[in-house]
């Protein structure tokens, strides 16, 4: 394990895959109690979406990216930095006094980073280096150059956790000003045209090749009812090797593509989150607006082609990502975000009972199954999952395209949208959904 010292930076690949989920722990030794947080903010610093202020009361980004575990004592950070949207630029890591007394009343601390199970780097101080400060700006992950760093800031703050809320451009919610009633009612919903409007010149700087696709996605979303919803959009991808052919011709990219057109409508992340399965099951990471350009093959290279297929694996990791997951009798507690999944194979898998199993316990939970057929084979199983009896909610669907590239871009976002919206209905009234 490497030593760091205060104020040192360096790359993050210098002591870990920075590709690769990792974990930063903050471990302070003192006679009173302290609140950890992180602060994903902007280029300028700031905190432009408070969703990405993770502590005690926020334990997660909507992205995923940044989870707090403060199960152990002290608090540990993990990180998958490849599901940060583009805008969060630095992740600030703080410790505060929760009370009257002051860093300089500390102990001992530390901050190690910390991958596989095993320590990569540490910073370690004490209240021998601060006086009357509140709060510490402990440790700082960047971006600079396309390239993730660290840097062991150890600074010293005056003030406690409202104050740095300030510096970085929050605001308490008891402290936030009331918002008057406007003074006639609402339009009617219709079409969202400003949405539709920011998300086109957003599209036309970033990722151009996607404008047409959205605009296409948008037109299916508003006749059926959702221009205005949002969900987390999730692609669980075969990568068995029978698969090969049809990685081989684009046609799983140009689903992809399909798929974060979708997402850029329902996430404001604009990101899909990707799991790959054959007979293992793997994170593989976000595709977003900045790496989806072949994004595909760069995950089949990483990864590989494997041999057996097994759905039940994937789709607990799923499960168990969004939050839920094990042998659930009762619904979850109502959010106001579904997670939307297209799970593309081209067979049957090997686990069928319990792959079963997980599909029912599902049902308790505000996950969409939208199970996709493609190249041609049997899909028995398949249409057996989508027509299981017995369950808290029809949280799935099957569709069978033996080949997505021949159907127009209007056609696949109709069939992947034909039993979502009366999935939402049904979910709001079983009280998944708020």
């Amino acid at each position: 394990m490497r030593e760091l010292t205060q104020g040192q930076r360096l790359k993050l690949s210098d002591l870990l895959d920075a590709d690769a989920p990792l974990r930063l722990e903050l471990r302070l030794e003192a006679p009173f109690a302290l609140d950890y947080a992180c602060f994903g903010v902007d280029a300028a610093g700031k905190l432009s979406n408070d969703a990405y202020m993770v502590f005690f009361n926020q334990l997660a980004s909507p992205c995923g990216g940044v989870r707090l575990d403060s199960s152990g004592g002290g608090a540990a950070f993990d990180l998958d930095l490849r599901r940060l949207p583009a805008g969060i630029e630095r992740l600030v890591f703080t410790a505060t006094v929760d009370g009257a007394a002051t860093m300089s009343g500390l102990k001992a601390g530390a901050a190690t980073l910390q991958q596989g199970g095993s320590a990569r780097g540490a910073f370690r101080f004490s209240g021998a280096d601060f006086g009357a400060e509140k709060a510490l700006l402990v440790a700082e992950v960047y971006r600079k150059d396309g390239l993730w760093r660290y840097s062991s800031l150890g600074q010293g703050f005056n003030g406690g956790l409202a104050a740095l809320l300030k510096h970085f451009g929050g605001q308490l919610a008891e402290e936030a000003a009331p918002v008057a009633a406007p003074a006639t009612p609402p339009a009617a919903p219709g079409v969202n045209l400003s949405k539709g409007v920011r998300l086109e010149k957003q599209l036309e700087k970033q990722a151009p090749k996607l404008v047409s696709l959205a605009k296409v996605a948008g037109v299916t979303l508003d006749k059926k009812g959702l221009s205005d919803h949002r969900a987390k959009v999730c692609f669980v991808l075969d990568v068995s090797g029978s698969m090969v052919n049809l990685f081989r011709r684009g046609v799983v990219q140009q689903v992809a593509d399909r798929l974060l057109a979708l997402a850029c409508w329902f996430d404001d992340d604009r990101a899909v989150d990707t799991f790959l399965f054959d007979s293992r099951a793997i994170d593989a990471g976000p595709i977003n607006l900045d790496n989806f350009s072949g994004r595909i093959q760069e995950m089949v290279t990483r990864h590989g082609l494997g041999g057996g297929t097994d759905y039940a694996p994937v789709i607990d990791m799923v499960r168990r990502f969004y939050g839920y997951g094990g042998a659930r009798s009762a619904a979850a507690k109502p959010t106001d975000l579904p997670v939307y999944v297209l799970f593309v194979t081209d067979g049957g898998c090997t686990d069928k009972r319990q792959s079963e199993k997980t599909v029912r316990e599902a049902a308790f939970e505000p996950i969409f199954w939208q199970f996709v057929g493609v190249g041609g084979a049997r899909f028995d199983f398949l249409e057996k999952l989508d027509d299981l009896s017995g369950r808290f909610i029809d949280n799935a669907d099957f569709g069978d395209i033996s080949d997505p590239s021949r159907l127009s871009d209007q056609e696949m976002y109709e069939r992947l949208m034909k039993e979502y919206p009366g999935w939402v209905s049904q979910a709001k009234a079983k009280g998944l959904l708020r």
